[in-house]
């Protein structure tokens, strides 16, 4: 996710717990049955970062009215331990206000509406050609698409191209760069599309396969060297290149495309 800061949900810890629960919640699920759930889903980060994963299931839960006795208790021995090493300044704030929350009485238990599964409609190597406001075309690449998550969730990356005009190829190669960080383009061609339906105001333009992979040579090699000792998942045949960048719903994303064109 990106998260970081001293706050309980301001690390990709806090922030990934904090959305399961929710997901859960919103399933139905109580008492012991959540509880174990969460546990479940979220494996990885009580493994690797106890407090911070216990803390934000726990001020999740007060949230919606849902927590228990035990968790409450074990949240508050390690904010209690985490205050006893002297963190910096920020952090013994957001400790301190988690602590107040936790002894505070909970509301009534209530469940948030379910989520519903975001999808990737989009096929890799697709050319889309996206509407404007102003009616202005934008053309669009699809990347990839992303692995699906522990919800089900999945998710097309895209490149904004650039304006349509009717000399438009989909035999010539899509400007496609690797890049560092998505913050040294201005203003951002980089998106992953978060759908839960069928988007509206576009067309299909055609395809160009395989999806061009300008990585360096160095990069391609490390990244086999994880998935080999199981570190990393390399996409399959039909994933093309997910390339990551800005997370935007539709609307949102229009909108950066009318940003690229001027």
């Amino acid at each position: 996710m990106g998260e970081w800061g001293t706050g309980p949900f301001q690390n990709d810890t806090g922030a990934d717990v904090k959305s399961v629960v929710e997901r859960l919640l919103g399933q139905g699920l109580t008492g012991m049955e959540l509880e174990k759930a969460i546990h479940e889903y979220c494996a990885d980060e009580f493994s690797e970062e106890v407090e911070a994963a216990t803390l934000s299931m726990a001020l999740t839960l007060h949230k919606f009215g849902h927590l228990s006795d035990r968790v409450a208790a074990k949240a508050l021995k390690l904010i209690e331990h985490e205050l006893a090493s002297a963190p910096v300044r920020s952090r013994v704030k957001h400790l301190e206000k988690a602590k107040e929350i936790l002894v505070s009485t909970q509301g009534k238990p209530r469940h948030p509406k379910p989520q519903v599964p975001y999808i990737a409609p989009f096929q890799p190597g697709d050319f889309l050609a996206v509407e404007t406001p102003s009616g202005r075309k934008g053309v669009v690449y699809v990347t990839g698409r992303s692995f699906r998550s522990k919800f089900g969730d999945a998710s097309n990356s895209v490149r904004i191209l650039g304006e349509w005009s009717p000399s438009f190829s989909p035999e010539v190669e899509p400007d496609v760069p690797h890049l560092q960080g998505n913050e040294f383009e201005n203003p951002q061609r980089y998106f992953l599309l978060l759908l839960t339906k069928l988007p509206t105001g576009f067309e299909h333009l055609g395809e160009y396969l395989p999806v061009p992979d300008h990585r360096p040579d160095s990069l391609k090699s490390l990244m086999a060297e994880w998935a080999e000792k199981g570190l990393a998942q390399l996409p399959g045949p039909d994933d093309g290149r997910p390339t990551g960048g800005v997370v935007a719903d539709w609307p949102q994303f229009v909108e950066a495309v009318e940003k690229v064109l001027g």
